[in-house]
């Protein structure tokens, strides 16, 4: 059963008393509670970013000396049925 109540940082310690709660949820109020209350007082400011995003060109790709040699079969002169 989910219920939708308001949970008050500032005293960790009521709500350890009135729910259930698993050592990870133990851990995190813990984590709270060191916490100074001022760090969730603070709202954070909204700002705009702009963004300019430019079409990258698109190399010349050219083939190394070994890739040209890669790219042409060897056939000896010498075998049948070559």
């Amino acid at each position: 059963t989910s219920t939708d109540e308001t949970i008050d940082l500032s005293d960790p310690n009521s709500l350890l008393a009135t729910t259930r709660l698993s050592d990870t949820d133990v851990s995190l109020l813990s984590w709270l509670h060191a916490l100074p209350t001022e760090t969730f007082s603070c709202p954070f400011e909204q700002k705009s970013l702009t963004l300019n995003i430019d079409k990258f060109q698109k190399p010349i790709l050219e083939a190394t000396w070994a890739e040209h040699v890669l790219s042409t079969p060897f056939k000896p002169q010498t075998m049948f049925p070559f």
